[in-house]
């Protein structure tokens, strides 16, 4: 009797305990079901491209783009590859974020300027003044005044003597040196400077009337170039302006 009742408590027991692990058994097998079916699709390389996947190497897959929206695609033999676009890395809105600015300092262009000092020979002039085309042979003597316009040309002395712009004055005419010729020249025709530092030759760049209070084409340059001026026959209000650039 005593067996019996032991072999029954045996018996329930058992199935208590196949009531508690029956259904988690169950729930386990219908969990995994779902997750496969619902959240995931086959991943095996092989069967989503047709060819075998190299494992460790670099796979068409890595390179994948399945946003449709973003960006231009190419159909290989391997697959579907990501084409590089103008757009790339950017939000899908296609617009940039916003970057704050940060100002940009001008660019400075040192202006060049020789003082007459480093250049005035003992016979106080700067050098020598050539025009081939035009005849024009004259020494060049540091200041614009009357006097050393009887003799040759006259240096601005507000402007460079050698590096940056030269500015160089002279008469049209009633002198024994005149450049009023300077009138004729055409764009590219040469104009040499001589000095104790060296010798540049220009070429024409303008030819032009000017009023006689414009003193911008004498302004300081960054670049090497001679600038003459002249006066207008009969019009005392104007100027000849003749600038080269150095080459």
């Amino acid at each position: 009797m005593k067996l019996l009742k032991n072999r029954g408590l045996f018996l329930v027991s058992l199935g208590v305990t196949a009531l508690i692990v029956a259904p988690v058994n169950a729930m386990d097998y219908e969990i995994k079901g779902v997750e496969q079916t619902e959240f995931y699709g086959d991943t095996a390389y092989e069967d989503t491209y047709g060819t075998t996947y190299q494992y460790g190497g670099i796979n068409a897959v890595d390179f994948q783009n399945t946003d449709p929206t973003y960006g231009l695609t190419a159909t290989t033999s391997i697959g579907v590859l990501e084409k590089p676009t103008s757009n790339q890395g950017l939000p899908s809105s296609g617009i940039a974020p916003t970057v704050p600015s940060v100002p940009i300092p001008p660019t400075v262009i040192p202006m060049k300027f020789t003082d007459s000092e480093d250049v005035v020979r003992k016979d106080g002039t700067l050098g020598t003044l050539r025009i081939a085309s035009l005849g024009i042979y004259a020494k060049i003597y540091d200041d614009e005044t009357p006097s050393s316009l009887k003799k040759g040309v006259g240096h601005f002395t507000s402007t460079s003597a050698w590096d940056g712009n030269v500015g160089i004055a002279g008469h049209n005419r009633g002198s024994s040196v005149v450049i009023g010729d300077i009138k004729d020249l055409a764009l590219g025709d040469r104009i040499t400077y001589a000095t104790d530092l060296g010798t540049r030759s220009y070429a024409v760049s303008m030819v032009t009337q000017i009023s006689h209070t414009d003193w911008s084409y004498l302004t300081a340059t960054a670049d090497n170039r001679i600038t003459l001026i002249t006066c207008v026959e009969n019009e005392p209000d104007l100027r000849w302006c003749v600038q080269a650039v150095s080459q």
